[in-house]
């Protein structure tokens, strides 16, 4: 999986001869836009190798830090986890592989209800409500 910075190029033309009409669902309010000021998300940063040498101490620090980053930002990076790297390579192969397919293909692999298995994308079953007029 490329971790590099990722640019959504559009064509201008397209939104000046196509009126968009989109749902409810996707329109935010105005609050809840991000303003155009961004700035550098510095993710958490959790280090096993205490926990995995047995220090009491830096098992500690790394639950407090696992925690804060679950209730602050909803993902953390970890290192020193031991998982060997043809592991995490192949796992962001399948990722990417999974995530090029179309879109109706991934709706094929949708997560059933109550599951923890399947594809869920955001407002991705919604997407054949948007009407171009």
């Amino acid at each position: 999986m490329d971790s590099s910075s990722s640019t959504l190029l559009c064509n201008p033309s397209f939104f000046q001869t196509k009126q968009i009409i989109l749902p409810s669902q996707f329109i935010w309010p105005k609050d809840d836009l991000v303003n155009e000021s961004y700035e550098e998300l510095n993710e958490p940063l959790i280090d096993l190798a205490g926990f995995f040498s047995g220090n009491t101490g830096e098992t500690i620090k790394a639950a407090e830090l696992l925690h804060t980053a679950c209730i602050n930002h909803g993902f953390f990076q970890v290192t020193n986890h031991g998982v060997d790297e043809w592991v995490v390579s192949a796992a962001h192969r399948e990722a990417d592989a999974l995530f090029k397919l179309r879109n109706d293909k991934k709706m094929s692999l949708k997560r059933k209800a109550g599951s923890i298995w399947g594809y869920s994308g955001a407002h991705s079953d919604l997407s054949d409500r948007i009407q171009y007029i």
